[in-house]
């Protein structure tokens, strides 16, 4: 049964992380020419690091949460998320919403800060392709926690995947009640015979109680990438001097 749960949730959860996590790992491009524009254009005196820095925050937030709001809108109406309010996050569609959002943005300023540590494209690509399989491998999706060495434990708090994926799950199966049973006489998954509480008592998430704290928590992910992404560049902007 636990295995059957966990199959489920990697269809249908750690997809859609994967998703978002994949979007990002294709503009880190943009991030490596970016960081070569930025150095060619501050040594001809155009513009200073923070109008820089805060040109491409403004673009960036606006376009990629734009997207991912669509993205969350849609995927809730094709697999008939819980929106009604009855998560842990206490927002319905709102709560996904902010949840994968500030996920989104979490990955994006981690492969933005790759993007500013590297000049050469390759390696920055293959880093954060590194970055996020660790991130997506180590979500308590694909691989349950109970079921990781406990010496690489620490991966999966570190992993942004991991508290969104939670933050998603326990969302969408709080309080939801087991489907119907069929009346035409039709096997029915063994699954729906399953309560959303039962769903989450095999899912066993140490992230369970996070939930309200998950889009705070990866909003913190973000800020810190930010600020080191922040002063990658402040120190290209010294040797560029």
């Amino acid at each position: 049964m636990k295995t059957n749960v966990q199959q489920q949730l990697s269809l249908s959860f750690a997809f859609v992380v994967a998703i978002i996590a994949i979007f990002c790992f294709f503009s880190v491009p943009i991030y490596v020419q970016g960081r070569a524009l930025f150095a060619k254009e501050y040594a001809s005196g155009y513009f200073r690091l923070p109008a820089y820095c805060a040109a491409q925050l403004l673009v960036q937030t606006t376009v990629n949460v734009a997207v991912v709001c669509a993205y969350t809108g849609i995927l809730a109406k094709l697999q008939g998320w819980n929106t009604d309010g009855g998560g842990g996050g206490g927002g319905g569609l709102w709560y996904f919403m902010s949840v994968n959002v500030t996920f989104m943005l979490a990955l994006v300023a981690i492969n933005e800060t790759i993007g500013s540590l590297n000049s050469n494209l390759f390696v920055a690509l293959a880093l954060s392709a590194l970055v996020s399989v660790v991130f997506i491998l180590f979500a308590g999706v694909i691989c349950a926690y109970g079921n990781m060495p406990p010496y690489l434990r620490w991966l999966y708090w570190c992993s942004p995947c991991a508290y969104a994926t939670s933050a998603l799950i326990v969302a969408n199966f709080e309080g939801r009640p087991a489907a119907p049973v069929s009346a035409g006489g039709e096997e029915n998954n063994p699954l729906d015979a399953l309560t959303g509480d039962e769903y989450l008592a095999v899912f066993d998430s140490p992230l369970q109680s996070w939930q309200a704290d998950v889009p705070g928590c990866l909003l913190l992910v973000w800020l810190v990438f930010r600020i080191a992404c922040f002063f990658s560049l402040r120190h290209l902007q010294k040797e560029k001097r």
